[in-house]
C-alpha cells in the first residue's frame, strides 16, 4: 500500500502524509489488539510537502488597482479589503457588517 501511495505523482506529500498518518494508527491498533506484533508503519518517514508562499500585491499595485476604479461603493469595498487584510471566506460568512463585532 504504501508503494501505491509512493507511486502516485498527482498526490501532494501532504495528501500523502494524510493517508499514511491513518494507516499509522491503524497499525498501532492492530499491535495493541495483538492482530500484529510490530506496526509495520513506524518507520516510515514523512513525505516532503511545502506550500507555495503567498503573493500578495505592493502597495503601489493595490494603489494602481484602486486608483482605475470609479468612484462608489465598490472602490471603497475593494479598497477596505487591500489594507484591512479581511479574508474573501471573512467578508462573505452571513451577517457580516464590517465593523466590529464587540
Amino acid at each position: 500500500m504504501l508503494a501505491a501511495l509512493a507511486a502516485r505523482p498527482d498526490m501532494s506529500g501532504k495528501t500523502v502524509n494524510n493517508y499514511v498518518s491513518v494507516l499509522r494508527l491503524a497499525c498501532a491498533l492492530a499491535v495493541v489488539d495483538r492482530l500484529l506484533t510490530v506496526n509495520p508503519v513506524d518507520g516510515v518517514p514523512s513525505a516532503a510537502w511545502q506550500r507555495d508562499p503567498p503573493d500578495p500585491f505592493t502597495r503601489e499595485e493595490a494603489e494602481a488597482i484602486i486608483a482605475a476604479m470609479p468612484e462608489g461603493q465598490e472602490r471603497n469595498l475593494i479598497e477596505w479589503r487591500f489594507f484591512t487584510g479581511v479574508r474573501t471566506s471573512e467578508m462573505n460568512r452571513p451577517g457580516f457588517r464590517g465593523g466590529s463585532t464587540l
